[in-house]
C-alpha cells in the first residue's frame, strides 16, 4: 500500500475506520539497527503513518485493507 503524501485519507482496516494525520519519520534507531535503513524507508514514507481511530474495532490477521475515498 503506497502512503506517500496520504495525510487526511481513510483507511479501513477489517471494521475499524482509521484517518492518516501525518508521517511517522524514520529515525536514528533505525540506522543502528542496520545501516542505510533509515536512508530507505526515507522516500514515499516507507517509514510509516500515525493515524485517529475514527470507527474502533478489532485488527485481525487476514483482514481485507483498503482506502475510503
Amino acid at each position: 500500500m503506497n502512503l506517500a503524501d496520504t495525510r487526511d485519507r481513510r483507511i479501513r482496516i477489517g471494521e475499524c475506520v482509521l484517518q492518516v494525520r501525518g508521517e511517522t519519520r524514520p529515525c536514528t534507531i533505525m540506522e543502528e539497527q542496520l545501516t542505510g535503513l533509515r536512508d530507505a524507508l526515507d522516500p514515499n514514507w516507507r517509514g510509516g503513518v500515525f493515524c485517529t481511530v475514527l470507527s474502533d474495532a478489532r485488527i485481525q490477521v487476514g483482514d481485507a485493507v483498503s482506502w475510503e475515498d
